[in-house]
This record gives structure tokens, sequence and C-alpha cells, in this order.
């Protein structure tokens, strides 16, 4: 082997590893993920766009939870000033300034949150709230609850009994109550707020989010929050349980929107979400900078999307070393990466069979332009329009059917899928059915193995934190593609010549 080989794969090796060091000499922390971390890095974007005057955008912030508490948070808004509004459970952030026609300014609210570890006791609501139930369900709610109050139930028992009779129940009281309730929670939330403050408690509807894994763009929803024995206590809308997962994060209160734009056009307001996997960094001193960047300085939706394209190198260099050192004959050379991508959306056995249906379905409907003897272009262009028909037809019966994985079908490559649905017809052709159907299957399989590898989560950890193992992957690149040997499974193929040889 070459010198300059051999420097092209020691030379990353050594720098990845000098990098790596520096880095934990300056957190040591970052050495292992933590388990026992339970933090969060939430980030709210909001664009605006200037129409030549002075613009005032208001931003609703966390509600305090007596299951999180708030580590930090700060404001980015190009130059534009902030100042906070209110205090405990009515935060918000304010940013004005002008902002000149055309202009587009991004602003930001970055926070990191984590489990409560001391007992919090929120502060007493000072009213129960008004109530927006009509003088006919007023009456109903009147007999129910003197029902319910007649049986014993006070308290806890009276709220708990009262949400499930009246979302769940069959009772006449009940069914009255539900006469023209819309199905979306946030008419559930809000009839039931309107309900508890009717029966004397404090109530509010509350928005917030899901902690979890990380999310470009988590989804807004609500539930309720009724206060009795000095604090407030959740009550899940969907289930009728005075009870809410505690990855739930409340954000903002009742029907007040969480951002308010005056003087300019916004776009949606994008909540991201990512897990905090490492413990507490080392505290710098003040003007001491960074050794080295690190993408948890990022914006979190970056972030989310970064942890994601970091360990699509670690997928290729798998199928790599399948391909070149095993021997294991793939449909296109980095295809099961971008199947294993979209298996991220379905989970894997749903992706499989998803991904199965779809082939099938379109080679199915392919077969029959093959009669057409179209030119290649316009194929492809067929093929492609048939395997949206395909997704799209696949997508209502699962709609229709209530299977919600199925529902993610449309996320995958349609691109890539088309491709892949032309590239086995002309296997059919070219090596016949069985061959081109074991290769199609090998490709999954080793689409699933590669889901599994990238979803390993000491990968998604080392990757992200530490991005010069990026080195690394390209040095064993190197080290594969200069391997000329045998492949394993020709070793298996010819063995019976070997051992001829042998004799």
């Amino acid at each position: 082997m070459k010198i300059r080989v051999i420097l092209f794969v020691l030379l990353p090796i050594l720098i990845a590893w000098g990098c790596i060091f520096l880095r934990v000499q300056q957190n040591d922390s970052l050495l292992l993920p933590d388990q026992k971390t339970y933090s969060w890095q939430i980030e709210a974007h909001v664009q605006v766009h200037g129409g030549g005057r002075t613009a005032k955008v208001e931003l609703e912030l966390p509600v305090l939870s007596e299951r999180f508490e708030l580590m930090s948070e700060n404001f980015v808004s190009n130059g534009f000033a902030v100042g906070i509004l209110g205090k405990g459970d009515t935060r918000k952030a304010v940013w004005s300034g002008y902002i000149d026609s055309n202009q587009q300014i991004d602003f930001y609210y970055r926070a990191q949150v984590q489990a409560r570890k001391t007992r919090w006791q929120s502060d007493s609501p000072a009213t129960v709230g008004e109530t927006e139930l009509n003088a006919e369900k007023q009456r109903i709610a009147t007999r129910l609850i003197s029902r319910l109050e007649m049986e014993g139930l006070r308290g806890h028992d009276l709220i708990d009994y009262l949400v499930k009779e009246v979302l769940k129940g069959d009772s006449d009281e009940a069914l009255a109550l539900r006469k023209g309730l819309k199905k979306k929670l946030e008419s559930r939330a809000g009839f039931i707020t309107a309900l508890l403050r009717f029966a004397g408690f404090p109530a509010r509807t509350v928005y917030g989010i899901r902690l979890a894994g990380p999310e470009r763009s988590a989804r807004l929803f609500p539930w309720v929050q009724v206060y009795f024995d000095k604090s407030w206590h959740p009550v899940d809308i969907k289930s009728a349980r005075t009870y809410v997962p505690s990855a739930w994060f409340p954000w903002g209160q009742d029907d007040s929107e969480l951002v308010k734009v005056r003087g300019a056009a916004s776009s949606d307001l994008v909540v991201s979400v990512v897990p905090v996997e490492f413990g507490p960094l080392k505290s710098k001193a003040p003007g001491e900078e960074s050794v080295l960047f690190s993408f948890t300085q990022l914006p979190v939706e970056s972030q989310a999307l970064y942890r994601l394209i970091l360990v699509i190198p670690v997928g290729a260099l798998v199928v790599a070393f399948l391909r070149c050192i095993v021997g294991i004959k793939t449909i296109g050379t980095f295809m099961p990466v971008l199947v294993a991508l979209s298996f991220r959306e379905t989970e894997l056995l749903w992706g499989l069979l998803l991904y199965s249906t779809v082939i099938i379905l379109s080679l199915i409907a392919r077969y029959f332009l093959e009669h057409l003897q179209l030119l290649v272009v316009p194929r492809l262009t067929a093929t492609l329009t048939l395997v949206v028909m395909v997704i799209l037809t696949f997508t209502v019966l699962c709609d229709i059917y209530q299977i919600n994985k199925g529902l993610s079908v449309a996320l995958f490559p349609i691109v890539i899928l088309t491709m892949m649905v032309e590239r086995i017809s002309i296997l059919f052709e070219e090596l016949g059915l069985v061959k081109a159907l074991t290769q199609t299957v090998i490709t999954l399989l080793v689409s699933a193995l590669v889901y599994e590898v990238l979803s390993w989560e000491y990968i998604r950890y080392y990757m992200f934190v530490f991005p010069e193992l990026l080195l690394v992957v390209l040095s064993f690149s190197i080290l594969i593609g200069r391997y000329t040997g045998f492949r394993l499974t020709e070793l298996y193929r010819f063995r019976s010549f070997a051992g001829g040889a042998g004799k």
C-alpha cells in the first residue's frame, strides 16, 4: 500500500481523535450520553415580513409548571430590542421596531427546560373565571352536578367523575351537554373549562407540546388544567382522565394566540424540540470562547436536521462494506440508505410492509406500460405518476380504516420509489423473475439493517456531539475502496475449488 494511501487513512483519524480529545477536555460531560438528565431545548421561531412601518411582535412565553422548571432562556431578533411583560403564568416577550418594506426578520425564543426536582406550589388564581355555557346547558349542568354531589363526590372525585360523565357517559344530562359539541380537541377543551368553572373550580385551557424525541415542527395541542389542593392539576380531554403524560409541556393559556404581530405580515409559529443528551456543561469565564464549534450552538430547528444528516454517512459506510467486502448486491448503490431514512416516519415493520405494497402495485401498473414501447423519459414520467397514484390510493384507504401508520406513506421519497420500480422492471428483463425478486428482498433487508444502525442511540449521539467522527468514516471508506480481494460471498461460491486446490 502506498505511503499516500496510509496518510489519507491515518491523518483523518488522528485529526478526529485530537478534536474529540479537545472537546472532552473542554466539557467532559459529553463523553457519554446522560440517561439521568431529563432536559430539552425548545425553540419558537416566527418570521415577519415588513411593510415599511413600525411592527410589534408579541410571543406568549411558557407557562410555569409543577413538572418542569426553566433553566435558561434567550431571545434572538436581529438587533431588535426585546422586553418581557407580566410575570408567572402570564409572561410574554415583546419586540418592536421599524421593518423596511419587503424586509424579512426572524424572531427566535430559545429555552432549556428540565424535569423539576423539587416540589413546586403554584399561586392561587384570583378568580374562578367566567363560564361560556348558555342558560340551557347551565340548567342541565346544575342537575348533573347536584346528582354527583348527592352521591358524595367532592373535590378531585367530583372533577374526575364530572369530566368522565360529560365526555364518555350516556346519561340524559351527558348526552344533552355533548349535543352540538365539535370533535376538535380545542372545542372539547373550551367546553370542559367552561363546565368546571361553572362547577366552581378555577380552570383554564392550556396549549402545549410533547417533549420526547427531536421534532423540527412540534404540534401544539390543548388540554385543561383545574386548580384544587393548592396546585393546578391536568385533565386529558381525549381520554377523559384527570391526568396527562409527564412529557406534556404547557406553553400558552386559554384562547390567547401564542404569537401576535401588528404592522407586518408573519408566517406560522414553528416550535422545535431536541432532547439534551449530555450532562450540564462546564461554565466558561467571561469572554472565553469555545475551542471547537458545536452543533448544540445552532438553532434547535437546525439541530434536529443535522441529527439526521450526520448519520447518513454511517449508513452509506454500512452499505459500502456489505457491497465491497461481503459481496451483497442491492438495487442502486445507496438506495438502502434512502429507504432506511424513510422508515423513520413509519417505523421498521410498517415501513417494510408499506414499501413492499407500493412497489408491488406500481410494478403491476408498470407491466402494462411495457407493451406501449415508450421512450425512457416519458416512461419514467408515467411510472412516477403511477407511483403517486398508488400512494394516494393507499393513503385514502388507510384513512378510511383508521390506520394511522399508513398515512406516513405519503412521506416516502417518491422519486426513489420511481427509480426503484424502474430498476426492478429492468432486472426482470435481464435476470429473470427469481433473481430480480431475490435482489429486491435483499435490498429491503439491507435497508432494515441500515435503519437499525442509524436508530442506535450511541450512533446518533456521538455523530452529533462529535462530528469529527466523519473523518473516521472517511478513512474507513478509503480502506474499503482499496480492498481488491475476494468478497465473502465469493469465498462461499468458490468453496469447492478451494477444497480441490487444498487436496
